[in-house]
């Protein structure tokens, strides 16, 4: 493989680092240099922090490879989703998604598209705004047409945890609709977005004027569903 051309990503998930872990980190600190790849940390303990620190790991102002800390888990992934979006030099709205695109991913049949639009409320949300708050009454399930919505879990006396970053494409909020129960988590608008609405009512007349498409429509979310609870148990099974 080029090297010159290539950026390598290494995704560290560490609790505490032990004296040889340190050594090891800082040797991969010259091969990060020298090679070229990023690397972020993200769950290392204070006194692991402080010696990382201590031997010059981290990178601090503009420098080609980068050596990073965050946190929380999310926000680690999504700052490595970022920094490969603008080595590929793309802009984050050209990724945006038309309301015609997401019915044309559930839509029985593509004369379907333009009546189905009926059924969606377009929302812009600007950033700082909540979507929902946890414990809301859930009416309405949401697709993304552009922007960043973060899902957040407000622990008292500390700041909030975000669970999960959706972006354009993504759907949110459809388990409520579907179950009847309230919210479980709030939904903040971290970049200003664009979403579609569709209401449990909406869905409801729907799915007796158009059944192909929501039986569509259903079947997608149910896969989605399914990709979230393979991914849970992917995670839940490292600390098994």
């Amino acid at each position: 493989m080029d090297t010159s051309t290539s950026s390598y990503w290494i995704f560290i998930t560490s609790v505490q680092l032990d004296t040889s872990a340190i050594v090891s980190f800082s040797k991969l600190a010259l091969l990060s240099d020298r090679i070229g790849f990023h690397i972020v940390i993200s769950g290392a303990d204070e006194k692991s922090m402080k010696q990382l620190i201590k031997h010059r790991f981290f990178t601090f102002g503009e420098q080609v490879w980068e050596r990073n800390y965050k946190e929380q888990l999310e926000t680690a992934v999504d700052w490595c989703e970022r920094r490969i979006l603008t080595d590929m030099d793309r802009d984050h709205e050209d990724s945006n998604v038309e309301l015609a695109d997401v019915l044309r991913r559930i839509a029985y049949d593509e004369s379907d598209v333009k009546l189905l639009a009926d059924y969606f409320v377009v929302e812009n949300r600007t950033e700082g705004e909540y979507l929902f708050m946890e414990g809301d009454k859930g009416e309405s399930l949401y697709f993304v047409g552009s922007g960043t919505v973060v899902v957040v879990l407000k622990i008292p006396n500390q700041q909030e945890q975000i669970l999960r970053k959706y972006k354009a494409g993504a759907v949110l909020g459809e388990m409520a609709i579907y179950t009847g129960e309230n919210r479980t988590a709030s939904v903040r608008i971290e970049d200003d977005a664009m979403l579609f609405r569709l209401d449990k009512d909406k869905l409801e007349e729907m799915s007796r004027r158009f059944p192909g498409s929501t039986s569509a429509l259903n079947t997608y979310i149910v896969r989605i569903l399914a990709e979230r609870l393979g991914r849970a148990n992917r995670n839940l099974s490292r600390y098994i």
